[in-house]
């Protein structure tokens, strides 16, 4: 790659804008609750990290990371 490649590339990243992602988990309703359904998310507010996690299955949780996490206690 060339150096006049190489600083074109630098001051399109410097200008370059970002999305910043959050997400809130709700806490589960009353009908959720009356029909016995499972919490499904495990939140890590201070890493930033969901699992989202299949309640009664074997399978491994899937995580994921934001900006911002926050849980059913924000508000």
């Amino acid at each position: 790659m060339s150096k006049q490649a190489i600083e074109n590339m630098k001051d399109k990243s410097e200008n370059a804008e970002t999305v910043k992602v959050a997400i809130r988990c709700r806490p589960l309703n009353k009908k959720e609750m009356t029909n016995g359904n499972e919490i499904a998310v495990q939140m890590n507010t201070k890493r930033m990290e969901i699992a989202v996690i299949k309640p009664g299955g074997d399978d491994a949780p899937k995580n994921f990371t934001f900006d911002n996490v926050y849980d059913w206690n924000c508000k």
